[in-house]
């Protein structure tokens, strides 16, 4: 997905009116969104793997705006006191939730940096992760996903976390890649998709990016490759 910058700027700009003016990448592997937040503005980039971090600060050699770090680090077992983490508006994570088998500790450890932080402004957690449980097939099995979340599951993660009051926006996106999804991943029982998946994925991209708001935002259809889960913290209504 490195080269899928048609679909990286259409996932950024569904997040890009959320984030604030210092950011969390939790998860950032290689860069991939990385090098999309930091045009934003100052991003702390982190990962659990150091050898991802080693090739997302070669990356970031070539970019014009660089992260800060990046740092390894843990989300759901890690102290937060580091001083990089002062500031932080916004905690994002693209496609790393699912990665982790007890979410509920990774998405408690992210609240509490925004907590913890004394980041000014609006404070948000915002979480991009697979959608629909019944979706899962073998290419979920083979990029060592957990599960995937539909609205439901994701309000009852937010809820167990106990973060008082806060406000909650779930939409799904993309619904027409998930029919391509199953197809691969329980029809075909593919273990991953290649090149030739991504490129064709590229060019309809536009297609779909005019579609999408109509779906999504205006009828709200409960179907999507994809959920976005936006809690704004300590939001009183």
């Amino acid at each position: 997905m490195a080269s899928a910058h048609r679909y990286q700027e259409w996932v950024f700009d569904l997040v890009r009116p959320y984030l604030g003016e210092r950011i969390l990448e939790v998860g950032s592997g290689i860069g991939t969104m990385t090098s999309w937040l930091v045009r934003h503005a100052p991003t702390v980039a982190t990962d659990i793997d150091p050898s991802l971090l080693e090739r997302l600060s070669e990356a970031a050699g070539e970019w014009s705006t660089r992260p800060i770090g990046p740092h390894v680090f843990d989300i759901a077992n890690e102290m937060r006191d580091q001083e990089w983490l002062a500031g932080i508006d916004t905690v994002v994570s693209f496609n790393v939730l699912e990665h982790i088998p007890d979410d509920l500790a990774a998405v408690r450890g992210m609240l509490a940096v925004l907590r913890e932080s004394g980041g000014a402004g609006p404070r948000r957690l915002v979480i991009f992760v697979p959608a629909h449980q019944w979706a899962y097939g073998t290419v979920d099995q083979t990029f060592e996903h957990c599960r995937r979340y539909s609205k439901r599951s994701m309000t009852a993660l937010i809820a167990a976390a106990q973060i008082g009051p806060s406000r909650m926006r779930l939409r799904y996106f993309n619904t027409f890649g998930l029919p391509g999804w199953m197809v691969l991943g329980q029809v075909l029982r593919k273990p991953t998709f290649g090149p030739g998946s991504v490129n064709a994925m590229e060019r309809v991209v536009p297609i779909f990016r005019r579609l999408d708001p109509v779906l999504h935002g205006r009828h709200d259809l409960p179907l999507g490759q994809s959920l976005l889960c936006v809690v704004e913290v300590g939001y009183n209504n």
